[in-house]
């Protein structure tokens, strides 16, 4: 029931893809900075699922940066599940951005056509 829940609460759709990124921020601590290499494992018009290995606090401001076109977003933590010594984290963009992960052929309740 939870699951579903959470699908309902979804405002577009995810997609399984592996987009090198890099987290840049500042530890949920606040005592150190946050510069990582990560790999998306889901993405969506509205952010991202990623596995990292810093401490991050739901609500916390992060920055994303796209490795392949460098193009960088401010983003909030959405939610966070320990993993052994990693964090599986849900970054929410600030704004919608469904271009920003170029996919040829986006879900069509992305509202964006196709990348090119």
């Amino acid at each position: 029931m939870e699951a579903e829940s959470r699908i309902e609460k979804r405002r577009s759709q995810r997609v399984a893809l592996r987009v090198p990124v890099t987290v840049l921020g500042v530890r949920a601590e606040g005592n150190a900075s946050i510069y990582e290499k990560a790999q998306t494992l889901e993405v969506n018009a509205h952010g991202a699922f990623l596995p990292i290995k810093s401490a991050v606090a739901v609500g916390q401001m992060l920055t994303i940066r796209h490795d392949k076109t460098e193009e960088e977003l401010f983003c909030k933590v959405a939610r966070v599940e320990h993993n052994h010594s990693w964090m599986h984290v849900g970054l929410e963009f600030l704004h919608p951005s469904p271009r920003f992960w170029r996919i040829s052929f986006p879900p069509i309740d992305w509202g964006c056509p196709p990348a090119i």
